[in-house]
């Protein structure tokens, strides 16, 4: 009779464990076969490759019908800007990508660029023709018509004020906006407008940045200091100093004769 009564050890199996952990870094479940690992991996791997290039394609494309717009050149010349962006595209189809055959007559026009100023300028011209809760004290377009300064200025009550506002457009100004400003003492608002389909002012701010101080002064403050000057120089007026040169008392001085 065996009297031993040792406890047998449980045999780890240390193989199972270290490809259960092994399988669970590569999140797979134990008794799959390693090479579908890796053919889901490179698949993924040549999705990622696939959707960069075909970023860089699109990109090509549009940097070529950019050029193609401002090419005005021969007619040799416009076939083979042609030519180069119809294959880029047959590119992208083939890769999966979606695009628009090229036209070449919708992407030349007869129309030079807007002038990007002068719809700045069109817009401080409608705000001056529009605005009627004070003036336009001063206003001013950058130069590649993205930004323009304005100021509004006016009186409520016994308060003047002075708003001076910087509204850049985020794209580009239209032509048909105009710039609003609503006081309210100590505060107030400045906004951005457009003309909408059935002709009524529609906010438009979310397109600008815009950014503006408010200057207040007390004019019944002023007021009373000008007074007291009118007053004061009314009183000089009527009393005329002593020193005035007419009225001044000459007295006694030696004269000579000419001889």
């Amino acid at each position: 009779m065996n009297t031993d009564h040792t406890e047998e050890k449980e045999i780890l199996n240390t193989r199972a464990m270290l490809e259960d952990g092994f399988f669970s870094k590569l999140k797979m479940k134990p008794g799959s076969s390693a090479p579908t690992i890796v053919k889901e991996v490179k698949e993924s791997v040549a999705i990622n490759d696939t959707e960069s290039l075909l970023l860089d394609l699109f990109e090509v494309r549009d940097g070529l019908i950019d050029i193609f717009k401002k090419a005005n050149g021969s007619e040799q010349v416009v076939e083979l800007l042609t030519g180069h962006i119809d294959k880029v595209g047959d590119c992208i189809r083939k890769l999966g990508g979606a695009v628009d055959k090229f036209d070449p007559l919708s992407a030349i026009s007869g129309l030079r660029d807007p002038d990007l100023k002068l719809n700045a300028q069109r817009v401080v011209e409608n705000t001056k023709q529009a605005y009627t809760l004070g003036k336009i004290s001063d206003d001013k377009v950058s130069a590649d018509g993205k930004i323009i300064h304005i100021s509004f200025s006016g009186s409520k009550g016994n308060i003047g004020y002075k708003a001076v506002g910087t509204l850049v457009a985020n794209k580009s100004w239209t032509g048909n906006e105009g710039v609003d400003f609503i006081y309210s003492p100590g505060s107030g608002k400045i906004s951005v407008k457009a003309v909408s389909d059935d002709g009524k002012w529609i906010d438009k701010s979310s397109e600008y940045n815009i950014s503006w101080e408010l200057f207040e002064q007390d004019n019944s403050v002023a007021k009373e200091a000008k007074t007291e000057k009118i007053a004061e120089t009314k009183k000089e007026v009527e009393n005329p100093s002593v020193n005035n040169i007419e009225d001044e008392e000459i007295g006694d001085f030696p004269i000579e004769e000419n001889k």
